[in-house]
């Protein structure tokens, strides 16, 4: 689990921001690491470091993280959909989705 500023050799089309994102073994897909991991870092960035706005981005093939984005509460953001700087034109994980979560999307979930 992380959260970080992004640099690429060219800025992605959403810059600046800050990302959240995970990579997981296999063996604990499915139960909610991710989720619950990634809840306490939104937390921490939006009441301790004042952001006002998470992304997170994946490859359009990885519904897994996708879904976890969505569980979060995160909103896709079609037009920010982007090919990957760092990844080999053609190569089927070039092509990646972004979803963003606003300081406020994230305390109406947390308040209700």
């Amino acid at each position: 689990m992380w959260a970080w500023v992004p640099t690429y050799p060219e800025p992605l089309p959403f810059d600046p921001c800050v990302e959240i994102g995970w990579r997981l073994i296999p063996d604990a897909w499915g139960r909610g690491v991710a989720q619950e991991a990634a809840r306490i870092w939104l937390r921490f960035g939006f009441e301790t470091l004042q952001l006002n706005e998470v992304v997170s981005f994946t490859s359009r093939i990885n519904w897994r993280s996708e879904k976890v984005m969505q569980r979060l509460g995160m909103l896709r953001d079609a037009s920010g959909d982007f090919d990957h700087p760092l990844i080999e034109d053609g190569h089927p994980l070039k092509p990646h989705v972004l979803y963003r979560l606003s300081k406020d999307q994230f305390r109406e979930q947390a308040h209700g």
